[in-house]
């Protein structure tokens, strides 16, 4: 899915999650953060570097770390850099769009975004994704610069021992800072950033079973409250722009997901993904 495209996601956007996720041709290894594998990879056209991670955890099962990453409540106790996060609109029950701004150390200026959220579970893989959208509803804050998700994904994957996690992300924070500074830095950042998940995940079922213990509308248990969006999809179809920016312009990037190949060598059209529909697809490590 392009920058600014707003649809449901479909069976080929979670392929080509998978694919990124699981294959590492043209990716540069970066050495291990704390037990973190980590990959770059640099994207004809885009100003910033994709970052790959990959972790195991042997202490926490995959529903359980899909539950972290999606409950907006439990959020504020991992993420301290968190200001705000909305849910904005409800395309479907595995589409959404919400905004999320967040605490920069000075003197940068506050970020924001405003992105479209994917997400199902797939036999032993349970995915998230986003990438940012434009919206008049949620326009460009005072003293916040708009950043720019071109596509930032979890992979959470079932194992017998627990679960890994793949983490993909290709994320323009806008402004003026130096893109190979901000490269630098994610590759530091992101690696902690996992670790402080897992931590939080470890008490979340605790936490949970005093915290609206039925309500997880990710998962289909209690009711969702967000909005519909009520506009169609082709009206918002991106037509290679991007939202607007606060004193930079980021080019779109058209190539953030490689196509697929079956092996025999093509990839079906397929409709709208439904949950549980990719059983058969996940890739093997």
């Amino acid at each position: 899915m392009q920058v600014g495209e707003i649809r449901p996601a479909t069976v080929d956007d979670f392929k080509q999650l998978l694919d990124i996720v699981f294959s590492h041709e043209g990716w540069e290894s970066k050495p291990n953060k704390g037990g973190v594998k980590v990959w770059t990879k640099s994207i004809p056209s885009s100003p910033v570097k994709m970052i790959k991670l990959a972790v195991d955890f042997d202490d926490i099962t995959a529903l359980t770390l899909y539950d972290v990453l999606h409950d907006p409540d439990f959020r504020p106790i991992w993420d301290e850099s968190m200001i705000e996060g909305l849910d904005v609109y409800k395309i479907d029950d595995f589409n959404d769009i919400g905004y999320y701004s967040l605490r920069c150390p000075r003197p940068l200026k506050n970020r924001d975004f405003v992105n479209q959220r994917s997400w199902g579970i797939f036999g032993d893989d349970h995915m998230i994704m986003n990438h940012t959208i434009d919206i008049e509803e949620m326009p460009v804050k005072k003293d916040f610069v708009r950043g720019v998700s071109y596509l930032t994904g979890y992979v959470v994957r079932r194992t017998d021992t627990g679960c890994s996690v793949h983490y993909i992300t290709q994320n323009d924070p806008g402004g003026q800072v130096p893109k190979f500074i901000l490269d630098k830095i994610s590759c530091v950042i992101a690696p902690k950033v996992l670790e402080k998940i897992h931590k939080a995940a470890l008490g979340y079922e605790e936490w949970k079973s005093k915290n609206k213990p039925n309500h997880r509308p990710w998962r289909g248990l209690g009711s969702d409250s967000k909005p519909l969006w009520p506009k169609s999809y082709q009206s918002c179809k991106a037509s290679n722009s991007t939202p607007t920016l606060d004193t930079e312009k980021v080019t779109t990037n058209t190539d953030v997901a490689p196509s697929l190949a079956s092996q025999n060598g093509r990839v079906e059209s397929e409709p709208t993904v439904q949950y549980g529909s990719l059983d058969s697809l996940a890739p093997t490590l």
